[in-house]
């Protein structure tokens, strides 16, 4: 299976950070095409965006 490719970058979660957000839209975009594609979080990912993966799976009973 193929790797998604990120939307995210740094601007984008710097400017979501300077703006007291958790996730820039595209963060939130890219964990979701993970779950979409059965994917797991990578090293491409933070730690936070891994806490989201698991909370919607979980919240959402997405096993895969």
């Amino acid at each position: 299976m193929a790797k998604i490719n990120r939307k995210a970058n740094y601007e984008e979660k710097r400017r979501a950070l300077d703006n007291d957000k958790t996730f820039s839209m595209a963060e939130i975009e890219d964990v979701l095409e993970l779950i979409a594609t059965k994917q797991y979080p990578d090293v491409r990912f933070s730690d936070i965006e891994c806490e989201l993966w698991s909370l919607i799976r979980w919240k959402l009973n997405i096993d895969f």
